[in-house]
């Protein structure tokens, strides 16, 4: 399914599970946005051409990219600057087998998520749960619009505090 498809089919119940690789090193954390950067340059053969495919400035590429660089503990990004004949970069060995290493992970993270949410059939279902996660991080205002019914009313002496029951299951 493409990107244009995705948007506009209708979502599944379950919603969409994210949980981006971090990669943790005794120095310090790669981000997810900086694996990306690394992927893109294995795709691009350039510093400049990943950042713009990442959405990131050619600075904050290139700080990117010395930063994983030392929190590898080894290169993954061979670069050479511009210039006349131009410049370029790819994915060292150690690189490239991080970026194969992270698909594989992408791969066994969506056959998880698909083999816990399938719900039917009798198999383990989230549905309840993911309700429940879904009240528990609600955030509310002054412009919230809640579907509920009113189950009463607690006059005070400057205020009054309203109940609502919120539509679910048990209504």
């Amino acid at each position: 399914m493409n990107k244009a498809d995705q948007n506009t089919s209708v979502p599944h119940e379950r919603g969409n599970f994210v949980a981006p690789w971090v990669l943790t090193t005794a120095a310090g954390e790669i981000s997810p946005r900086r694996l990306a950067l690394l992927e893109a340059i294995g795709d691009c053969g350039s510093i400049s051409a990943a950042a713009r495919q990442v959405g990131i400035t050619y600075k904050a590429a290139w700080d990117a990219v010395d930063a994983m660089n030392n929190l590898a503990g080894c290169p993954l990004v061979s670069a050479q600057h511009g210039g006349r004949g131009g410049g370029g970069a790819e994915l060292t060995e150690d690189g490239q087998q991080l970026v194969r290493d992270l698909k594989q992970l992408r791969n066994l993270q969506q056959a998880f998520v698909e083999s816990v949410t399938m719900g039917k059939d009798g198999e383990f279902d989230l549905g309840d749960s993911l309700r429940m996660l879904r009240r528990l991080t609600t955030k509310t205002s002054a412009r919230n619009v809640l579907s509920g019914r009113s189950v009463g009313v607690t006059h005070g002496g400057v205020l009054a505090v309203g109940a609502i029951r919120l539509g679910g299951a048990e209504q």
